[in-house]
């Protein structure tokens, strides 16, 4: 037996007026549209280039940024260090998370706060020693961008226009390979051929006032900074790199090093399409046949659905109808349960709101 399953909910919008960022019970800042997460995952120290973990920010329903913390590359590779979490604190009277991060390695210690200011994130990079003399030039705050989601997008940089490109893209340089910090347990990602040096990209653009995909509003956000911004194509040494935002932490300094101010754009009233959960095989006729739907916590579930035959001919036919029941809400969603286990009849079928 085959089983088509689809789903064609009719949201009704619940437009709130809380258009600021602010944290959640969840422990990360919210608007409507905008999650951002900071170090809700961390890094894990087995894969050093896992794409979930750090600061990220979900951007209408997508996951379009990861891995912001301090890093020691400008491209990050697999076995290259990642910081330890020292601890996590949330301050709901401040609207802040501040994480003490540490390299073992280096004796190297920072701490990052994220503030919420309005509907932006405030980013900030405290030290209370300097950067140590062998990374002076090497550590600096890095955030990363999803390709997929961002190439062909036109930025803006300093008034300069551009796009990103869809294929690794950027000029390199070679250095001594004493120059590239440790990576771990030894490993290498890279094959010097005998030259004792190592591949190092290029900025794309640097400046101090950054916007990403300003044709495409579901993508689009800025990032100011007094220090200087670099973007760079992590795919230049990777298959599996990111679009690379980077600022080098100043030498000999202390205290707020750096700052960035980053706000994603939040369409207005912006509702997540359902996404619905059933079996990928089809269903024994007996067996208990039930559609998890999964729904944004703003949108409205309708009070029924409808499962419907394909008959021969192309044409369809109403087979069952139904209640939708409530399930409950889980993390950032909210979950409700269509049940059509009373029909047996072998056929293809999709669900429909009714």
């Amino acid at each position: 037996m085959k089983n088509l399953l689809s789903l064609l909910l009719l949201a009704v919008p619940f437009i709130g007026n809380a258009q600021e960022l602010k944290l959640n019970d969840r422990e990360y800042f919210e608007r409507q549209g905008v999650n951002v997460l900071v170090f809700s995952n961390n890094f894990n120290g087995g894969f050093n280039d896992e794409k979930n973990s750090g600061i990220e920010i979900i951007h209408h329903g997508v996951r379009t940024v990861q891995g912001g913390a301090v890093r020691l590359s400008n491209t990050p590779e697999q076995w290259d260090l990642v910081p330890k979490t020292v601890s996590r604190k949330v301050d709901c009277e401040k609207n802040s998370i501040e994480v003490s991060m540490r390299y073992d390695e280096y004796d190297f210690d920072s701490r990052v706060v994220v503030t919420a200011k309005g509907k932006a994130v405030e980013i900030s990079v405290w030290l209370d020693k300097p950067v140590p003399e062998k990374l002076a030039g090497e550590a600096g705050f890095n955030i990363e961008f999803l390709p997929s989601q961002y190439w062909l997008k036109t930025y803006i940089v300093d008034g300069r226009l551009g796009r990103l490109p869809r294929y690794a893209t950027s000029q390199t340089v070679t250095r001594p390979n004493s120059e590239k910090p440790r990576q771990f347990k030894g490993f290498k990602t890279y094959d010097d051929r005998g030259t004792n040096r190592f591949v190092d990209p290029l900025p794309i653009e640097t400046g101090h006032q950054l916007t990403l995909a300003t044709d495409q509003p579901e993508r689009m956000i800025s990032i100011s900074s007094d220090s200087e911004l670099k973007l760079y194509d992590g795919r230049m040494l990777a298959q599996n790199g990111w679009f690379v935002l980077r600022s080098v932490l100043p030498k000999e300094k202390t205290g707020k090093v750096l700052s960035w101010t980053v706000e994603p754009y939040a369409i207005p009233g912006w509702i997540r399409e359902p996404n619905i959960g059933f079996s990928q095989v089809g269903y024994i006729p007996d067996q208990p046949k039930v559609a998890v739907i999964e729904l944004d916590k703003n949108d409205t579930p309708q009070a029924t659905a409808s499962l419907m035959r394909i008959k021969p001919d192309g044409t369809s036919e109403q087979a069952f109808s139904g209640a939708i029941n409530s399930w409950g809400p889980y993390y950032k969603y909210n979950y409700v349960k269509f049940d059509f286990s009373s029909v047996r009849q072998p056929g293809i079928y999709y669900i429909q709101n009714r």
